[in-house]
């Protein structure tokens, strides 16, 4: 084997890692995004028992900030919006 085919095999499978690892590294980002949406649209939705519906609108719009098609918080926002008066808003929403 001579150093030229070595290297391309060194650089192909270098290449291949260097992919695997950043392919890995955005799914731990997207994964961490998801987690973090969760988590608003969970306290939104303790907020919207309680009947905190100011707290939960603001709620669901930070998880839909950090995942816009989050469809139960899309359904929830609209529900909210609807409490709060704005049926506009809600339409829009449910759109």
């Amino acid at each position: 084997m001579t150093y030229t085919r070595i290297s391309r095999t060194v650089r192909k499978l270098v290449g291949g890692t260097l992919l695997a690892a950043s392919m890995l590294g955005f799914c731990v980002v997207s994964h961490a995004a998801d987690s973090r949406a969760t988590k608003y649209y969970e306290d939104a939705l303790s907020r919207y028992e309680k009947k905190d519906i100011d707290g939960a609108i603001i709620q669901l719009k930070n998880a839909l900030q950090i995942e816009p098609k989050q469809v139960p918080a899309l359904v929830l926002l609209g529900k909210a919006l609807l409490k709060n008066y704005d049926p506009i808003g809600a339409e829009v929403t449910f759109d």
